[in-house]
């Protein structure tokens, strides 16, 4: 043995390259790790915010054709009423101004149905969960030419109870 000294210096810095090394590694995996799980917290939240605008457009549609049932009712009961008294033209007004805010309303419920299935169809992550809401915005469409015919207001009530079918299915889904 020429040196021990020399001996002793070579074999910690190889055992120092090697733990070194290693620390590299376990960096290196706890980066990827960190990264994998950040990738995982980002797809959950993505996952989260799309059953967010789900419910909330169940709601929103749930509520529409609670109050959509008795305003319809009362449209399609007003040509009735006004043959049976006085003021026939004041009681046609507003009759016809009654069908046009409905309309009108349809055609927001169409555009947040279509907004939702636009989300879900341009989101990568949302992209597997877009076959249960492919076709709700079409749904829309066809419940307000329905009411826009004036006879179609229960037709196009019962075509939104098809939009809360599927969107009650894509929030089921979406664990």
């Amino acid at each position: 043995m020429r040196n021990p000294f020399a001996l002793s210096l070579i074999c910690l810095a190889t055992i120092m390259s090697l733990s070194t090394g290693s620390s590299a590694s376990a960096q290196t995996n706890r980066r990827r790790s960190s990264s994998q799980s950040s990738y995982a917290a980002k797809t959950a939240a993505e996952i989260k915010t799309g059953r967010e605008q789900v419910a909330s457009q169940i709601k929103v549609l749930t509520r529409f054709l609670y109050l959509f049932g008795g305003i319809t009712k009362d449209i399609q009961s007003a040509p009735q009423t006004a043959a049976a008294g006085d003021g026939s033209a004041a009681i046609a007004q507003q009759n016809d101004r009654s069908k046009a805010r409905v309309i009108q309303s349809i055609a927001d419920v169409r555009k947040g149905l279509q907004q939702l299935e636009t989300s879900f169809g341009s989101s990568p992550v949302l992209k597997d969960y877009y076959t249960y809401v492919s076709g709700v915005g079409d749904i829309g469409v066809t419940a307000e030419r329905q009411a826009q015919t004036g006879k179609g207001f229960d037709e196009a009530g019962k075509t939104l109870l098809k939009a809360v079918d599927r969107l009650a299915d894509a929030l089921a889904a979406m664990k």
